[in-house]
């Protein structure tokens, strides 16, 4: 079990943003934390074995400052399965040639790719890079809760099928979390679900 959460759309004030979806995501896995923060001229990444809060200890006000003129924010706790967290390369975000993904799950694909890691995760990454989506996305069987960045066209993408993913749309922003309080907290706002296996695109203006 690992925990995904971030947000679609512009905060001005993202270290409270962070300190209520972060911090209750620590429960889902602390294997490993990770932050992503990117919009269509750059995409930023940290990422490190341990509690997600290591990640903002030592990188905070870059995080901070690079996270008010972002488009897109992903946060990802890990709880290992495959792939040792102590190589940096298995923990999430995960980088591909176009996508950007944080899944929550374990799956299975039809063919093992060539990889820099040796995590589920990043087969499923390099399946939906091959064969694009949604069909890269259906080769992977299992538990999938997922959001997915794609660099080229400046889109973001949410699944799920089993596991738990709520969302909350406000002021023109989308939040989402593996857990419904935080997002209530936020955004004061009662938390939707996701539905299950639909992929929800989202166009970032």
């Amino acid at each position: 079990m690992c925990g995904i959460a971030g947000w679609i759309g512009h905060m001005p004030d993202p270290k409270r943003a962070f300190d209520i979806l972060a911090n209750p995501l620590m429960s889902r896995g602390m294997d490993a934390g990770g932050v992503g923060v990117f919009s269509k001229a750059a995409q930023n990444i940290w990422k490190q074995p341990g509690p997600i809060m290591n990640v903002f200890d030592q990188n905070g006000p870059d995080i901070f400052s690079r996270a008010v003129n972002a488009d897109v924010v992903f946060i990802h706790t890990r709880l290992a399965t495959h792939g040792s967290p102590n190589n940096n390369v298995n923990n999430h975000p995960i980088w591909g040639n176009r996508y950007i993904l944080i899944h929550n799950g374990i799956v299975q694909t039809d063919k093992i790719r060539p990889a820099r890691g040796q995590t589920d995760s990043e087969q499923m990454l390099q399946a939906i890079e091959e064969k694009g989506l949604p069909e890269g996305l259906w080769e992977a069987r299992g538990t999938k809760s997922i959001a997915l960045y794609d660099k080229y066209s400046n889109k973001c993408y949410l699944f799920r099928n089993f596991y738990p993913l709520y969302y909350v749309v406000k002021e023109n922003n989308l939040y989402f979390s593996s857990q419904a309080l935080p997002l209530w907290l936020l955004t004061q706002k009662n938390p939707k679900s996701i539905k299950p296996n639909l992929l929800y695109k989202i166009n970032i203006s």
